[in-house]
């Protein structure tokens, strides 16, 4: 729970996973679903994903460490911390 400008508000916990072409240069698509509402998305766009990502505290990947979350960071800029 966080506290934003006086109002509490609960921080959503995601799983993610991302689509890439072999030489891992282009991402196809990342699917999000968040683990306590059970909503789907689809993301195509990166700046759109950057804005949903900065209301996440939990991020579950498969292999989020050494592929998911460095592959994004470098291609869409998200700023995906080894922490959430």
């Amino acid at each position: 729970v966080v506290n934003t400008y006086g109002l509490w508000k609960k921080q959503m916990r995601i799983v993610l996973d991302i689509e890439t072409n072999l030489a891992h240069d282009k991402i196809h698509l990342v699917v999000t679903k968040d683990i306590d509402s059970g909503e789907v998305r689809t993301w195509k766009v990166a700046d759109n994903l950057r804005e949903y990502l900065k209301g996440v505290s939990l991020i579950v990947m498969h292999n989020g460490i050494s592929f998911d979350a460095p592959v994004l960071n470098r291609l869409w800029k998200t700023k995906i911390r080894l922490s959430q």
